[in-house]
């Protein structure tokens, strides 16, 4: 989404540093799009200092896309 010029906002429930599922930080679960990632400080830094979600009004988003610990779905 960012690459077609998206602005990207990140919020997790408490803010700040969201938690990472473990496992998708092994080596053997690394796809060309984590390792991308891990690559772009900006965006580790826009994850680090998420936004807190009560902060974030509906109305100025068009959309929400909710990652789950086994998937993710969006809304």
């Amino acid at each position: 989404m960012a690459d077609a010029g998206a602005e990207i906002t990140i919020a997790s429930p408490n803010g700040g540093q969201p938690s990472v599922d473990p496992k998708s930080e092994l080596g053997n679960t690394q796809t060309p799009s984590t390792e991308r990632f891990y690559k772009d400080t900006g965006l580790i830094d826009k994850v680090a200092y998420s936004l807190k979600l009560n902060d974030i009004k509906q109305q100025d988003m068009m959309l929400f896309f909710i990652p789950e610990e086994t998937g993710h779905y969006g809304i």
